[in-house]
């Protein structure tokens, strides 16, 4: 099937039901949904999902109300306004990471300490990417512990690597 055809099909198949209509509706605002995105502060890869899945999400809808003065009922017609009071499902776009349990604080005091990440990293012999994944994560691997406290670190530092999460 070449791209005209599905993307024909795909908007055939969107006009059939109310919420493919009002995501139809409202990319038809702008002549591209790069546009679309643009406007939004998205990335158009996100337009092209709500296509692909035949409705805007909850949190796009939110979104066109704050920055747009659209109506997320408009653009959602399925979500009953008890599902709006349910909340976000996760961060929002541009949040900032909650960085707060034992092991992230742990993290961030041992890049303090050395100065920097990198630093922190090189002294370490663990890569910026294992930092980094232990951070979004929330926990420090276990295997590393060891050789953490073998480093020339502050004593209330290695307490902290030594103690078990609460």
């Amino acid at each position: 099937m070449s791209n005209k055809l599905s993307l024909s099909y795909r908007l055939e198949r969107l006009g059939y039901d109310r919420v493919g209509c009002a995501l139809l509706g409202f990319l038809a605002r702008h002549e591209t949904h790069a546009e679309t995105a643009r406007e939004l502060g998205l990335a158009p890869t996100v337009i092209a999902q709500w296509l692909v899945r035949g409705r805007i999400s909850p949190t796009g809808a939110r979104l066109a109300e704050e920055r747009l003065g659209i109506s997320k009922e408009s653009l959602r017609p399925d979500i009953t306004p008890e599902g709006w009071l349910r909340g976000v499902p996760g961060p929002l776009p541009d949040a900032k990471p909650s960085r707060d349990n034992h092991d992230q604080q742990t993290l961030a005091e041992l890049a303090k300490h050395f100065g920097s990440v990198r630093q922190f990293c090189q002294t370490a012999d663990i890569t910026i990417g294992q930092f980094h994944n232990w951070l979004s994560r929330g926990r420090i691997a276990i295997w590393i512990i060891p050789r953490l406290c073998n480093l020339d670190v502050p004593a209330d530092i290695k307490s902290r690597l030594m103690a078990e999460p609460k």
